[in-house]
């Protein structure tokens, strides 16, 4: 597989339970993340030899996505009563795949809606910024 544009990354959002009737969230502009890491803990004791602390990865945090999307109400999952802000309001655990352009992958999780925030700047259109809180492990597809 070449180097790829990002250029066509699509967000879907769907039900945890069948029939699994996923919809793009539209006007995605950028994305951040997935942002995995391991919780990575200290196991030095006092008869560890030399100077040098001992680690070890014990855990792995499945992180958050983070994107920007030009607002439009009139998109069923950006609208208030049916989009990503009801979920967030809801505390509604939902299920996310992240496809990337040019046969580059897919990535499927659950998450909830963890951050929405709107800009408004005077020179550009209305925005909203949001975060997707991974509940745990991340399947590549």
């Amino acid at each position: 597989m070449a180097i790829t544009t990002a250029k066509g990354t699509q967000l879907l959002v769907g039900a945890l339970t069948s029939p699994f009737n996923f919809a793009s969230i539209a006007q995605c502009r950028s994305f951040t993340g997935p942002t995995v890491k391991p919780d990575v803990v200290d196991i030095t004791t006092h008869d560890t030899p030399g100077f040098w602390r001992r680690m070890l990865a014990v855990l792995i945090s499945p992180g958050t996505v983070s994107f920007d999307m030009n607002f439009d109400s009139s998109e069923v999952t950006h609208a208030f009563a049916t989009g990503l802000w009801s979920y967030m309001t809801a505390l509604a655990k939902k299920a996310f795949e992240m496809i990337f352009p040019n046969s580059a992958g897919e990535l499927d999780f659950d998450g909830y809606v963890g951050q929405h925030e709107f800009g408004a700047p005077v020179d550009n259109v209305l925005i909203a910024k949001l975060q997707i809180a991974i509940t745990d492990a991340i399947t590549p597809a």
